[in-house]
This record gives structure tokens, C-alpha cells and sequence, in this order.
């Protein structure tokens, strides 16, 4: 009989290692991004000009904030950035 729980503790162990292990993880937070899905927009971004500098863009379901800090960069100091998220995340500092 199998302890109950164990597939989802095994699979949660595999899902964690592989994390950890991921080239994109990695890169992400050697960059300070708080996630790799910077990445993706920084592609989308690039492959179908998306921003101009000083747009106004709301980001529902902003957290935990890695698109936030990839808008900042790319709109630069004039653009209007609402980041909205029925989860708590952290601030970015001022």
C-alpha cells in the first residue's frame, strides 16, 4: 500500500531540482528579474515591437513582478506602469 502523498512529495522534489537547474532561473537572478518570464516578454518585446517609450500599460496579474521590472526598463521614466495582483508581492524600491 503507498503512503498517501508520496507522488505529489516526488513529483514536487523532481519540479523543485529541475527549477533550481534552469539555465533561465539562473540568468533571471543574476539579473535581479523575479522571474524567468522577463524573458518572454523581453522576446514578445523584441519580435513584435511592442513598447515606445513613454506608453501607458496596466499589467493584471503583475506578480510576482518580473514583467513590472521589464516594463520600467523598457518604457524608461515617462511611461505610466499600473501593476495590479489580487496576491501580495513585494514593492519595488522608490
Amino acid at each position: 500500500m503507498a503512503i498517501k502523498g508520496t507522488k505529489k512529495n516526488k513529483f514536487v522534489k523532481a519540479w523543485m531540482a529541475e527549477h533550481v537547474n534552469d539555465p533561465w532561473v539562473k540568468e533571471a537572478t543574476r539579473l535581479g528579474y523575479r522571474s524567468r518570464a522577463a524573458f518572454k516578454l523581453i522576446e514578445l518585446a523584441d519580435k513584435d515591437k511592442l513598447f515606445r517609450t513613454g506608453m501607458s500599460v496596466v499589467d493584471l496579474g503583475a506578480a510576482p513582478g518580473s514583467w513590472t521590472q521589464v516594463l520600467r526598463q523598457r518604457l524608461g521614466p515617462r511611461a505610466a506602469i499600473v501593476a495590479i495582483d489580487c496576491c501580495r508581492w513585494r514593492p519595488f524600491p522608490a
